[in-house]
């Protein structure tokens, strides 16, 4: 998507908000900041009826282009760390020759700073920390594989991306045979979740064959997140496969 408004002159009509809400969506689920603060009090509002799958009360031209945009969607990336950040400086390497700051700069033409979306943090993590995965899944039924992680990109630390409780493990029990049917969801990946409450290693032990009956996989491996990957060492990571 990469018009900034559309106008329909003859009906007075101005697309830009849902354009606006659009690109926000195109850049979360890629796990990439934004460099223009576009996020206005409408776009969650555009953004919960898509959720709510009330998309006849959109525009019928935005309401086509949405379906077009969401059919391209097949894999889901949520750095969390950018739901909830509203907006951060960018960081220059003092190092790099004048030039290349120069260079970096023309790539990322803004007011100096990135943002986030905190304003989208009601939409997609509940009050308790749970991430709305059923949420992504629904609005994007073609994608396969959705991956969480946490990575700040200021100091380039991954922090845990969700706590392990039997809440998130009851969640995922009651909602993948749902998902299943409606969606091409296949695979969800906790890059370094928070073990504090409940281990991986337990959550193998006791909740393996409540997934089996629903003919999911759990398990354990080490694995990069798609963040930084070059300076990123395997993680533990919680994936929840089809079978």
């Amino acid at each position: 998507l990469s018009f900034k408004s559309i106008l329909y002159p003859s009906l007075y009509h101005n697309y830009s908000q849902y354009l606006n809400a659009f690109t926000a969506l195109q850049s979360m689920v890629v796990a990439s900041e934004m460099n223009h603060n576009i996020l206005t009090p409408l776009v969650p509002k555009i953004l919960k009826l898509i959720i709510d799958d009330k998309l006849e009360q959109l525009p019928q031209y935005i309401r086509f282009l949405f379906e077009a945009f969401r059919n391209t969607v097949t894999a889901v990336q949520i750095n969390v760390w950018l739901m909830i950040i509203d907006s951060y400086e960018i960081m220059e390497d003092e190092e790099h020759e004048h030039e290349e700051a120069y260079l970096a700069h023309e790539r990322h033409s803004n007011d100096g700073n990135q943002y986030g979306y905190l304003k989208l943090h009601p939409l997609f993590i509940d009050k308790d920390g749970w991430i709305f995965v059923d949420r992504l899944a629904h609005m994007f039924p073609l994608t396969a594989h959705i991956e969480l992680f946490n990575g700040n990109i200021q100091s380039g630390e991954i922090l845990p991306c969700i706590t392990l409780d039997e809440m998130v493990m009851n969640n995922l029990l009651n909602f993948l045979p749902v998902l299943e049917k409606n969606t091409k969801l296949r695979k969800i990946s906790f890059y370094n979740p928070d073990e504090q409450l409940l281990g991986i290693d337990n959550i193998l032990k006791h909740f393996t064959t409540w997934f089996e009956e629903i003919h999911w996989n759990i398990k354990l491996v080490m694995k990069k997140p798609p963040f930084q990957q070059d300076q990123m060492q395997p993680l533990r990571t919680l994936v929840v496969t089809k079978k």
